[in-house]
Formats: C-alpha cells, structure tokens, sequence
C-alpha cells in the first residue's frame, strides 16, 4: 500500500513539473511574440523614414530637371528612380523580426528538455537526419545505439521508435532545421542542389545572408569521403554543440534533403581562433 502511495506522489511530482514546464515555454513564446510585435513596428518605421528620405531626393532632382536643362534628362532619371526606390521601400518591409535572446531562451528551453530525455532514455551520442515524405522533410533520429540501423520511414513518424530489431530503437523528432530550410528554399532561384559542391554555397549563404543566424560560416565542398565540414563564426545562439541547434540543425536538414540521403552530424566546439564551432556532416557512398 506504501509503495502505491509513493508512486503516486512520484507521479504527481512529474505532472507538476511537467506542467511548470508547458507554463514556462507558453510565457517565453508570449513574450517573443510581444518582443516582435514591437521590433516590427519599430523595422517599419525605420523603413517607411528611409521612404521619406527617397521621396525627397526625387523631388529635389525632379526641381533640378527644371533649374538645369543641360542635366534634365539624368534628373529626371533619378527622380523617378527615387519615387520607384521609396515606394517599394514604403510597402515592402520585413514582416519576421526575431528578438534573438528571446528566441534564445525558447531553443534553450527545448534543447534542455530533449538532453534530459536523451540522458533518461540512455540514447547515444548520434544525431542522424533523415529525409523523409512528409511535410518536415527530414527527422532527426536519436539511436539507442552508437551502431545502429535505421528504422522505416513509417516508424520514424512516432516520436518513440519502439522497433522489433534493438538497433533500430530511439527517438525521432521533428528537427529545428526543417523550417529554416523552407523559408532558404523560399528565396533560392534554383531548386535546392542535389550535388555538395553546388549544396555547399546554397547552405551557406542561407544562413549567413538569409537568416543571419551566424555572421560566417566555411564550407568544405571535399566530399570524395562522403563528409562535409562547415566552420561557423558568431552563431547568433550560443551552445552551437547543444542538441539540435537550430545551425548545424539545418546544414544537416540541408545536406539529407538535398542529397536524398540520411547524414550524421558531429559537432565539434572550436576553443581558439575566430569559429565557434566545426560542423562535420558524413553520410554513406
């Protein structure tokens, strides 16, 4: 009857925490949502006071069309080029503005909570991306086993991969990558490459220009040895080790969906000189 009564209590303390836990995501996802609400506002005056500025740049060369005939045809050039220029910069502003130490506590959030899972659950150390038909288009496999197989697509869509063959047991979940990866995708005018020499500059430029999730990053297109390593500098978030990270996360996605292949990634924390870390993804010939 003890017994009974202390599993209970052990139950729920879990619950209660669990619980603290949902709470403390929902509170941090509140405030980022409020922290971007007031960024937008303050990105889009700054775009509309630059729309100003045009506008009166134009018009003051449209005026000197008028004063210096001699110049009138490149006037007016610039002063319809400006009005062009300010209504542009006046409509199309950014409408996805990241407070990023925000962001920050909601990845550290996550990435404590799947560490504590992976510790629990005595998971290996590899992180296997996976390319798949679904909407993600890549999960991120947590084997139980440093020697493992990969499980089915189909078992790979439950988070628990409880699979008859030990070495195909684990956790899969939905990588932080994938999304960044769609929104890169979204700006590319080719397709995502399928070969790692044209992948490499794609990948990187899509986080350093598109994301601005890490100021530089080094991409080695060597991949005679099925393996590409990606030196990154000034990672917005700190922890480019940590489970998941949203950077190695998406070179990985990245790597898996565009070579159609399951990849390894290895993360290696870089202590002198100007990266923060070295990103080694490896996938089998």
């Amino acid at each position: 009857m003890s017994e009974a009564i202390e599993a209970d209590g052990a139950r729920t303390e879990r619950d209660a925490d669990d619980a603290a836990a949902r709470d403390e995501l929902v509170a941090q996802l509140e405030l980022l949502k409020a922290r971007n609400r007031k960024l937008r506002r303050q990105q889009r005056e700054n775009y509309r006071n630059t729309a100003r500025g045009l506008v009166g740049v134009a018009l003051l060369s449209l005026a000197g069309a008028v004063v210096f005939p001699p110049l009138r045809e490149l006037l007016v050039a610039l002063g319809v080029t400006g009005l062009f220029a300010a209504v542009l910069t006046y409509y199309v502003t950014p409408d996805h503005v990241i407070a990023s130490e925000t962001g920050e506590r909601v990845y550290g959030a996550f990435a404590e909570t799947t560490a504590s899972l992976v510790r629990q659950l005595g998971l290996s150390e590899s992180r296997v991306y996976v390319p798949t038909d679904g909407t993600a288009r890549a999960r991120l496999f947590v084997p139980q086993y440093g020697d493992f197989e990969l499980p089915s697509a189909e078992a790979l869509e439950s988070p628990l991969v409880i699979a008859e063959r030990e070495r195909q047991r684990g956790v899969s979940l939905r990588p932080t990558g994938a999304a960044l990866l769609r929104e890169v995708e979204r700006t590319l005018a080719e397709p995502l490459a399928s070969s790692p020499e044209e992948l490499v500059p794609q990948l990187r430029d899509g986080l350093t220009e598109t994301l601005e999730l890490a100021s530089r990053v080094e991409g080695g297109a060597d991949s005679s040895d099925g393996q590409l390593s990606f030196r990154v500098a000034d990672s917005v978030w700190e922890g480019v080790e940590r489970v998941d990270h949203p950077v190695p996360s998406f070179l990985a996605v990245g790597c898996a969906v565009g070579l159609d292949t399951p990849v390894e990634a290895e993360v290696v924390p870089v202590r002198e000189g100007d990266a923060d870390a070295i990103v080694r993804v490896s996938w089998s010939e």
